[in-house]
């Protein structure tokens, strides 16, 4: 995996998480999600189709 798509699959999974621990997964929208991340939702959209996709560890 290229380091680039690692990374910002890294900081996606832990947007969710952090946010997660505010309010329920089905209730984060997007925006909110690449904000904390620090990506674009381009970004999120290559890596997700939804924030429940995204991979949790």
């Amino acid at each position: 995996m290229h380091p680039r798509t690692a990374r910002s699959r890294a900081q996606l999974n832990k947007a969710v998480l952090e946010l997660a621990g505010i309010r329920c997964v089905d209730d984060i929208p997007v925006n909110d999600i690449v904000a904390v991340a620090g990506v674009n939702r381009s970004t999120f959209y290559q890596h997700s189709g939804s924030p429940t996709e995204l991979p949790a560890p």
